[in-house]
């Protein structure tokens, strides 16, 4: 989930790999520069959130820690914008 604040594009991101937060969850906000050495974008759409509403909704969940079964990637992003991803290399990219 991008979202531009300051003049900067942030990824907010839920990864196995990501460090515990400040509140002990897996959900993370990197700059997208960083995000982009590591990750490939693999569905781009306007998901119509402000920054705010991105903000206030992954704040929800940033105490949640990361699982494939409950609380992956995909689910993370569906919470907070309410879109499914469809891009089948989603999980051949988590599942390597």
């Amino acid at each position: 989930i991008i979202s531009i604040e300051n003049g900067i594009a942030y990824v907010y991101h839920n990864d196995p790999d990501n460090a515990l937060n400040d509140k002990g969850g897996s959900p993370a906000r990197t700059a997208l520069n960083d995000y982009l050495k590591k990750w490939d974008i693999l569905e781009f759409y306007d998901s119509g959130l402000t920054t705010e509403k991105i903000k206030n909704e992954a704040n929800k969940y940033w105490h949640k820690k990361f699982s494939f079964a409950t609380f992956n990637c995909r689910q993370f992003i569906k919470k907070i914008t309410g879109k499914e991803i469809h891009e089948k290399r989603f999980f051949d990219k988590h599942l390597r």
